[in-house]
Formats: structure tokens, sequence, C-alpha cells
């Protein structure tokens, strides 16, 4: 009997030594007929921490004869060795670590079916460990050895592994979210790859919503719910795609309607969380079986599952495609015909995505245009007008289309500008702002007066199409919008007796305010015509008024600082406040008054901004109470609200409550 040394081994006379090799010869000839007996004695002491290499060497040596009762000591050993890999990572004995870990795998290798349940537990445990706080950028070399052995594990294992697979693969592919660490994400990797081997045919649909599960768990947070990965490290490693690509092409082209869904829809993750140089070896492998399915006749919920996994393709890789186009074109043309709207609007996305890169841009354009009035269908009418609309709103696109082809297109659409279906008129005037950017000045002015001017002899429709195509043309780019449109058309329009159309006018001088071309309009000018609807207007106009007044405020502080004592926002609010009914009204018309005077302009720095706007608020209230008895009235309101209403608004209930606006 030695002294035991630092690393845990015996030291002995030279006389006394006996050879290793004969220590565990006999050790394993006494397992085969006695492990039962042997085995409580002898793994405690053979996996005790911190494991020694002998040890480690001994475990492997012996694991063919270990017997079906190694399964009670499974987790200890498993536990031991992956500490030991830690441990000799951390000191950066790469050649120890390596030794360790094939000791480990070979051990492993050989376990028999009882000892699985424990191995996997164990080292699925070890890989999801929560890290402590402030170890985000070290790496974790005790997940790294864990996923290691689990691809180890999967790879050479002769066990039956159906019912470990779940945990194997949620426990790997939760590494994937490591981008810092490239070793453990190729680890991950090779070990998902191997277990994915074990996925029986026969139940390859439950393998396919698991992984659409795991998926799901890895990019969104737990609690809210919130998508806060938008590109899986993991998924960029070479090869990674290469286990999940056959499954789901399988599933998609010879699954059930419900298998083909989930199929399509997890091919759509896996491209929108893969980078590009990533997925380019797969493109031709995933595209062929979606197009070729794209084109079959199945439920709503299979074709928009396709059809989004095409437009993340062509967003991702969209020039490598180019040899599908014609194909995807066809695709496109029928899909757009579809019954289901949201069938319709992804394929409105997913033939913008494509025209980013089809050279042949006029051809798709103009076949477009034919069918705009060919097309009796309302809805449908309307999905087309919406795809012209998106398409053209690419700039590199809308680039390249022909000019005589873009004099036509405008002239279809402008006739519509006034049509008698809402929908279709909506779309109408949206399409008309874009495709008025990309036209000349001189046909620009000439389809502004006879499209867009006000005209006596309008009706509610024509002048509600009119309010709406300024709206679109301002946010489209702003040519063609001026100080002279505003106030021989929009001005009016606020006062319309046809609520649609004032209500539609506000929207439009919104837009115009926010969003319209920068010295072409006057702000003063905008700001009373909302003043007008905010003070002498109710319902839904009145409403959309106050709203862009808050848009203002939120999109556009400075210029807002500016006007405060000017009486163009505080004193209509004021004053509508006064003589509003409704509590829902009072309430958004002191969000309004929050937004204009910056109440919550910083909220990483809450007291300062409320303090800023406290300020702004009293100088403002001066200013307006020079300018008469009404406007001091509305001082003494505004004043009262900022020391009593608004402190009652919470930052929450803010940011609740303009979380919809746009400009």
């Amino acid at each position: 009997d030695g002294d035991e040394d630092e690393d845990g081994e015996y030291e002995e006379d030279e006389k006394d030594r006996i050879p290793p090799e004969l220590v565990l010869g006999g050790i394993r000839q006494i397992l085969k007929t006695h492990s039962r007996l042997v085995l409580p004695f002898l793994v405690p002491q053979l996996a005790k921490t911190p494991l020694t290499l002998f040890r480690a060497q001994a475990l492997a040596s012996l694991s063919e004869v270990l017997g079906s009762g190694f399964y009670r000591y499974v987790e200890d050993v498993e536990k031991a060795f992956v500490d030991a890999v830690r441990r000799e990572a951390e000191r950066g004995n790469s050649p120890m670590r390596g030794e360790y870990l094939a000791h480990a795998a070979t051990m492993n290798a050989h376990l028999q079916q009882d000892s699985v349940h424990g191995l996997v537990s164990t080292l699925c445990e070890a890989i999801q460990a929560p890290r402590a706080p402030g170890l985000e950028t070290v790496m974790p070399h005790d997940k790294y050895a864990a996923v290691e052995l689990v691809g180890r594990f999967a790879s050479e294992t002769k066990c039956d592994l159906l019912h470990s697979v779940e945990s194997l693969l949620t426990s790997s592919m939760s590494l994937f979210v490591h981008g810092g660490f490239p070793e453990l994400l190729k680890a991950s990797v090779v070990a998902s790859a191997a277990v994915m081997k074990h996925v029986p045919k026969n139940k390859a649909q439950d393998y396919i919503k698991l992984l659409k599960s795991i998926l799901r768990d890895t990019t969104h947070d737990a609690n809210t719910g919130d998508q806060v990965l938008f590109e899986l490290p993991g998924l960029s490693v070479r090869n990674a795609l290469r286990p999940f690509i056959p499954l789901l092409t399988e599933g998609l082209m010879k699954g059930a309607e419900k298998t083909k869904e989930i199929s399509a829809a997890v091919l759509g993750s896996l491209v929108s969380l893969t980078s590009a140089a990533a997925l380019t070896p797969y493109v031709m492998l995933i595209t062929g079986p979606l197009i070729r399915m794209a084109s079959e006749n199945f439920a709503e919920s299979v074709k928009l599952a396709i059809l989004s996994a095409l437009r993340f393709l062509l967003e991702k890789c969209g020039p490598r495609l180019k040899a599908f186009f014609s194909a995807l074109q066809t695709t496109f043309r029928k899909a757009l015909k579809h019954t289901s709207k949201e069938v319709r609007e992804e394929t409105v996305k997913g033939l913008a995505a494509m025209m980013k890169y089809n050279p042949r841009v006029d051809n798709v354009i103009l076949d477009l245009h034919n069918s705009i009035p060919r097309e009796s269908e309302e809805s449908i009418k309307v999905t087309i007008l919406q795809a012209v609309e998106r398409v053209l709103s690419q700039k590199q696109t809308a680039q390249r289309v022909s000019k005589p082809l873009l004099s036509k297109l405008l002239a279809t659409v402008g006739d519509l500008v006034s049509d008698q279906h809402d929908h279709v008129r909506n779309a109408a005037a949206d399409a008309f702002g874009v495709v008025m950017q990309w036209i000349d000045e001189a046909e620009a002015k000439t389809a502004i007066a006879k499209r867009v001017t006000r005209a006596a002899s309008d009706e509610w429709q024509g002048r509600h199409g009119k309010a709406a195509a300024i709206r679109a043309m301002a946010k489209s780019g702003g040519k063609g919008v001026d100080a002279k449109l505003v106030d021989s058309t929009l001005a009016p329009l606020i006062k319309d007796d046809e609520v649609a159309v004032a209500a539609a006018a506000v929207d439009a001088v919104k837009s115009v305010l926010l969003a319209g071309p920068a010295g072409n309009t006057d702000p003063e000018t905008l700001l009373g015509c909302l003043g007008e609807a905010v003070r002498t207007r109710t319902g839904d106009v009145q409403s959309r008024a106050i709203l862009a007044l808050t848009a203002y405020g939120h999109f556009e502080p400075e210029a807002c600082f500016e006007n405060l004592g000017s009486g163009l926002t505080l004193q209509p609010l004021a004053e509508a406040y006064e003589i509003a009914s409704k509590g829902d009204v009072k309430y958004d018309i002191r969000i309004a008054v929050a937004a204009c005077v910056g109440y919550f302009q910083h909220a990483e720095d809450l007291k300062d901004s409320q303090k800023a706007a406290e300020k702004r608020t009293a100088a403002a209230c001066k200013l307006l109470s020079s300018k008469g008895k009404t406007a001091g009235t509305a001082a003494k309101l505004i004043a009262a609200m900022a020391k009593k209403a608004l402190p009652k608004i919470t930052p929450d209930e803010y940011k609740i409550a303009i979380k919809d606006l746009s400009r």
C-alpha cells in the first residue's frame, strides 16, 4: 500500500508494482462472472472525483464487462468524466482533455440498454444547466464536453435511442445560440446530426413537430413569447442543415396535409434563421419541392406555409433562385387569385422579393397591368393593385421598368382612384402614389391636375380617393405634393360632410406633415388643418386628428416643441378636452398632450424628461395666455393637465397608447 500522490495514484516500491494491464485483466475476468458483487465496490472507487487518467482508462477498458448492473452508477461516472474533460480544458491541456474524452466515449459505446436513460439525462442536464451571471463570454467547457459525448455516443452506440431522441436533440440544438464559441457550435451540430440518424422513417411526422418546437423555443423569449434571435448561429455552421433537409422534403412531398404544412413551416424557419452563405448549398434541394407542392390544390394553411418558405428563400438567396424565376412567376400568378386573403397577401410579398432580382421586370408588370381591368372579383383586383404597389416600392425594381409602361400603369390605376368600391379605391390610391414617384415632372403635374386636384363635380368616392392618393404620394416620397395642393384640395376636404372623406383627408395631412417633402409644404397650414378637425369634428375624424398630433409630437419632437406656444397644437387639444363628453376622447387628448410636450421623450431618464416637459409646458402656456381670452383659457387647462393628469400616465400606458402610431 503506497501513499496517494497529487494525481490520485498510489506510490509503490518498484519491486512491488504490478503492471496496470495485469490488474485490469484480472478485474475483467472477475467481472465476467461476478459483476453484480464487484460493481458496488469497484465503480465508486474508479469514479471518484477528481477523476484520474488511470481510473478513466480503467473504466474504458472494463466497459465491455461491466454488465447490466452498471446502470446504477452511470450518472456518477458521466459526471466524473464531464468534470475531468472540463478541468483539462480550463487548464489548456488539450492532449489530456482528448484522452479523457476518448476514454469516456469508449465506455459509453459499450453501455447496455438499461444505462441509456441515466447517461442521456446526465449529459442533457449538463448541457442545459443555467450559467452563472457574468460568464456569458467565457467558454462553457462543461457543456462542450457533454455535447461532444452526446455526438460520440449517438454515432457509436448500438442501443435503441428512440425514446431519447427528443431530449438529445433538444439539448444539442439548445447550444446553437452560442455564436461566440465556434468549437461548441461545431460540436452541437455534429451531435444533432448523429442524433437525427436515430429518427425512424415511420415516425418522421413526430420529429418534424419536435424540430418546429425546438426552433421556436431556441429563438423566442420564454416569458414574453417575442422572437429574440433572427439568425441562429448553429444553423450557419457547415453541414448543419444536412440532417434536416431530407426529413422535411420527404414530409413535404409524401406526408399528409398536416405534415406538409408543418414541413413547409419548418423549412421556412430554417431558411429565415440560416445565413445566406450556409443556405446556398441547399437552395436547389429546398426550392424544387416547394414549387412543385405550391402548384397543388391544398388547404389554405398548407399553401400559406409553402409560399412563406419560398419568400424566405427569395429574401435570403434571391440571385441563387434565378433558374426558378419562370416557375415562380407562374406560381405567384395563380396564387394571386387564391380565395384566401392571407395566401394572396403572402404571394404579394413573395412576388416583390423575386422582382428585386428578376431581369424581366416589364413582363411581370405588364402582366399585372393587364390583369387589373380584366379582373371582376373585387378582392382579387385589390390584391393585384397591392402587388403593383409593393413591387414598385422597391427602388431597384422600379428603376428598371420602362417609362411607357409606367405611363400606362399610372393611367390604369388613376382611373380606379374614384372607384365605387372602398378597398379597390384605397389600393388604387396606394399604387398611384408609388407610380407617381417614377414618372417625369411634366407627366406628374398632368396626372395631379387630372386625378388628384379637387373638382366641384366630384362624387364623394372621388373626393375620398383624391385624399387617399395624396396620402400615398406623401408616404412614397412626396413628388407633386406642395402647398398649392394642400390649400386647394386637402384643407377643404377636412371640412367635407362625408365622414370617410374628412377622415381620409386627416390621414393625408398627417402623412404630408410627417413624411412629405420638407420645404414644399407649410407645417403651420397642416397643423391648422389638424387643429380645425380636433376642434370642430367628432367621432372618427376627431380621433384621427388627435392621433395625428400625437404622432407629430412623437416622431417630430423638436419641430413640435417650436410650435407649442403658437396655439397650433395645445390650444385645439385643450378646447376639445373641455367639451369632450367621452372618457376615451379625454384620455386620447391627454396622451396627445404628453407626446407634444415630450413628457416621455427620454424613457431611460424619466425624471429629467418630465422636468424638461414641465418647463416647456409652462413656457408654452405663458405664450398662449398672451394671445387672448380663448387661448388663455386653453393655457390654464393645459397647465392643470400637466400638473395633475399627466403624472398619472405611466410609461407602460404611454407605450401601449403609441405602439400603433406610424408616419
